[in-house]
């Protein structure tokens, strides 16, 4: 993408993230897969604008917290069964 000029390449990449963002929420309602899509999109806007950048990395952590707290509230659920 190097040969494609910067202003129209930051426009190409709103066009394309925009769009990606819309259906990633929109499968937070219909079925889909909104935790990848949305993420993705991220990824795609994030390439030319700084906002982006920081959505990502909160969704990153939030993603993590995530995780963890299953973890441990699996290990919990363990726990309690085999005493």
């Amino acid at each position: 993408m190097q040969r494609i000029p910067s202003s129209f390449r930051k426009w190409l990449v709103f066009a394309v993230g925009t769009v990606m963002l819309i259906i990633g929420l929109a499968m937070v309602i219909l079925p889909g897969p909104a935790v990848l899509m949305i993420p993705a999109a991220l990824a795609v806007l994030a390439t030319e604008f700084s906002f982006a950048q920081r959505w990502l990395g909160h969704a990153r952590r939030g993603l993590s917290t995530a995780s963890y707290r299953r973890r441990d509230s699996a290990v919990e659920r363990h726990r309690s069964r085999n005493g």
